[in-house]
């Protein structure tokens, strides 16, 4: 903007500080996350979204999303999804 003063790039920031926040809101993203596990369980998808851990020391807060450990591959590895 400072070399560009024609754009008003104010409005640009301003939505990406706001969707910042909610992502680094980890409870928010606990349950974003168990939606989606859900949604791709229901469509049959054949794949897993490691599960929220809610149980034990650790749970979620604002600041840690701790999760389950799944092994697996790497999405990119098509050998091996076959």
């Amino acid at each position: 903007a400072k070399h560009h003063p024609e754009h008003d790039f104010r409005p640009v920031l301003s939505e990406w500080i706001d969707e910042t926040v909610h992502e680094l809101d980890f409870l928010r993203e606990a349950a974003n996350t168990e939606l989606v596990g859900a949604a791709l369980e229901k469509a049959g998808a054949r794949c897993r979204v490691p599960g929220v851990v809610r149980e034990g020391a650790v749970r979620p807060t604002r600041r840690v999303l701790p999760l389950e450990f799944i092994d697996g591959v790497k999405p990119t590895d098509a050998a091996a999804l076959r």
